[in-house]
């Protein structure tokens, strides 16, 4: 149960950071009709962001706790996705950069509090059970987003379909961490 748990945790960041980062560029390129210059340089910029955001988000996970940010930052994507993807949706890069920007906050708070996937799992099977859990989580959801964000918007012929599915995974996220993560920040690693 400890790996289905650290799975369905890493859902929501997995697919918010393909989405937002890997399949980015395609949508600003393919939907947007940016230049590549311009979708390379957006999506640069905003995973610079993260990096500035990540260590910040870490610090707050260990004075707050890992549960009030793993909330916080699935619920951001949750509700967030399709006002995010609908300013994605724009030929002017800088509210394109805009709708990055936000995928990218939300997507470090809940890469902050990343350190849970290892409070939660045993230690008896710690490393085989979060290799196994955080590769297939990310992996199959997170992997597929481009084929699925792709297929979304064929089928609908709605180009901010995709939010739809960054949405679904971060509730995933969201309703695991209320209804079955315990804090684990002061709990000491058996």
């Amino acid at each position: 149960m400890d790996v289905l748990r650290v799975i369905l945790l890493n859902i929501g960041p997995g697919v918010t950071f393909y989405a937002a980062f890997v399949y980015a560029v395609s949508y600003m390129k393919t939907i947007d009709k940016l230049p590549t210059g311009i979708a390379f340089n957006n999506n640069t910029e905003a995973m610079a962001v993260i990096l500035v955001l990540l260590p910040i988000s870490a610090w707050l996970a260990d004075r707050i706790g890992r549960k009030p940010m793993l909330i916080a930052g699935s619920a951001f994507v949750a509700l967030g996705a399709m006002p995010l993807m609908n300013l994605m949706h724009s030929t002017d890069p800088s509210t394109v950069f805009l709708g990055e920007l936000g995928f990218a906050f939300g997507f470090a708070l809940m890469g902050g509090a990343v350190v849970v996937n290892v409070e939660l799992m045993p230690r008896i099977v710690r490393c085989t059970g979060l290799a196994f859990a955080y590769n297939l989580a990310v992996g199959v959801f997170g992997g597929t987003t481009p084929l699925v964000s792709t297929t979304l918007i064929q089928s609908t012929g709605d180009p901010t379909s995709p939010a739809w599915w960054i949405a679904g995974a971060a509730a995933i996220t969201l309703v695991t961490t209320i209804l079955w993560v315990p804090e684990t920040r002061d709990r000491a690693l058996d």
